[in-house]
């Protein structure tokens, strides 16, 4: 993913976080992070209120920084990640996906930001994620081929008595080769629903 789309999408959210007072957002859930950072390797993704975002990494230091379009910071645990945000400046108005965080990571992060007052940004980032770029129109776009090529090849694929894991098996396998990554991804703490539904 191209780092002036990262740019884009980073100041449309700190954009958001003016209006709401925050000094910073830490994204947890991996469409957020993804969607922030261009990969999945990071444990959070932090943006400040003002300035570059950074992703924190605790495993897979090398591959994190291979894909990812923000810088991004080791750490060993949970616990070190105060201290690594705390190094560009401690969020006294902290912004939290409150929608898909689940409880027990809360009150972890209420532990490790003791100073921070965690406020829901989960509205904040929905509604940045919902203005679409020349970008993501055209991934929009090519997801739409990849379904219109399968539906072409269906006539040929179907025959009487065929067993129906067979046939799904043959469809994913078309949609596999285009490039479909396999899963289908919602907004729910890291939940993703199998492709062949």
């Amino acid at each position: 993913m191209q780092k002036s789309e990262l740019a884009r999408r980073a100041a449309a959210l700190q954009e958001k976080m003016g209006q709401l007072g925050l000094d910073g957002v830490l994204a947890a859930q991996n469409m957020s992070m993804y969607y922030l950072s261009g990969t999945m390797q990071c444990q959070y993704v932090y943006v400040p209120a003002a300035g570059e975002s950074f992703g924190l990494v605790r495993k897979n230091l090398a591959r994190a920084e291979a894909e990812a379009g923000i810088p991004v910071v080791p750490i060993n645990g949970f616990s070190d990640m105060g201290a690594a945000i705390a190094a560009r400046g401690t969020p006294r108005r902290l912004g939290v996906e409150m929608d898909v965080l689940p409880a027990e990571i809360f009150f972890r992060l209420q532990k490790v930001f003791p100073q921070s007052e965690l406020l829901n940004a989960a509205p904040a980032i929905r509604e940045v994620r919902q203005v679409k770029s020349a970008y993501e129109l055209e991934q929009f776009r090519l997801a739409a081929q990849q379904v219109d090529t399968l539906y072409r090849q269906i006539p040929q694929l179907l025959e009487i008595g065929k067993e129906e894991v067979v046939f799904a098996a043959e469809c994913e396998a078309v949609l596999r080769s285009l490039g479909h990554q396999g899963i289908s991804r919602m907004r729910r703490f890291n939940s993703e629903m199998y492709y062949g539904h």
